[in-house]
């Protein structure tokens, strides 16, 4: 009997994890359609960082003195061009969007013109969907790249708050 109470517990803890993840994605996906519609360009301001070879251009939003979203175009030297969103809420990314064109990349053994397309949405550093596409292979995320966007949205994160034009 205890077995079976024991299993049922186990059971029961592990449908409501998991409704709670999918409730979190969607919730997540709610929250980004109703911001894409809340928000205007002219209510956004551009930010410009070089990193390396990098060349970052973003512009930030903010709603009630939170941010919620940033647009960046990156431009990497001669080799490519990047576009990535990012998506807060509560202070934390919630989302994060990227496509790039990359003409070579010897990390990557790229040598021709190649879309890059990568999607996820988090909670708090956990995954609750992605999807990541070299080409037309779809690859595994590693935590290694889920923790340099991250880190990358921290550090627009910061720009931004910091750059913003404050109201008299």
């Amino acid at each position: 009997m205890i077995k079976y109470s024991i299993l049922l517990s186990l059971g029961f803890a592990l449908i409501i994890s998991c409704a709670s993840k999918d409730e979190k994605l969607q919730n997540n996906k709610d929250y980004i359609k109703r911001i894409a519609n809340e928000i205007k360009f002219e209510d956004g301001f551009n930010t410009i960082k070089i990193i390396g070879e990098r060349r970052s251009v973003f512009r930030s939003y903010f709603i009630s003195d939170e941010l919620v979203f940033i647009n960046e175009e990156v431009t990497i030297a001669d080799r490519g061009s990047s576009v990535n969103h990012y998506y807060f809420k509560d202070d934390q990314l919630i989302s994060y969007e990227q496509k790039t064109i990359l003409m070579r990349d010897d990390s990557l053994n790229i040598t021709s013109k190649t879309m890059i397309t990568l999607g996820m949405y988090l909670d708090n550093k956990t995954i609750l969907e992605s999807n990541y596409w070299i080409g037309s292979v779809q690859t595994t995320l590693v935590e290694s790249d889920v923790e340099k966007v991250i880190s990358h949205a921290a550090l627009l994160k910061e720009l931004a708050e910091k750059n913003r034009p404050r109201k008299n």
